[in-house]
């Protein structure tokens, strides 16, 4: 069985590419002194194919940065958890209200 590739919009993509700089801005300059909570990183999207692309550049990232990534301690690590967090949620509840299609 063949899977056809995803066509993502240039839209998406450059929704993906921002929030990936917005990311690692918040990394770079996470400071642990801070008291003040970080904020929303992303602007909720309306559909799934950009939270799909966003995973998959995620993912994409952590195979490239691993060990960094597990380096990440304090404000970092609860900056890239709550990323995490949010895109999954995002996943969760456009899936579910996704119409599927089976062929």
């Amino acid at each position: 069985m063949e899977i056809n590739p995803i066509e993502f919009t240039p839209e998406h993509q450059l929704w993906v590419l921002e929030c990936l700089a917005r990311l690692e801005h918040a990394l770079d300059t996470a400071d642990d002194s801070e008291t003040t909570p970080f904020g929303t990183l992303w602007q909720e999207p309306d559909e799934l194919l950009p939270c799909l692309l966003l995973a998959e550049r995620i993912c994409q990232m952590e195979q490239a940065d691993r060990q960094q990534l597990e380096r990440l301690s304090g404000h970092s690590r609860a900056i890239l958890q709550e990323a995490l967090s949010t895109l999954a949620t995002w996943l969760f509840q456009l899936a579910r209200t996704c119409p599927s299609v089976f062929e």
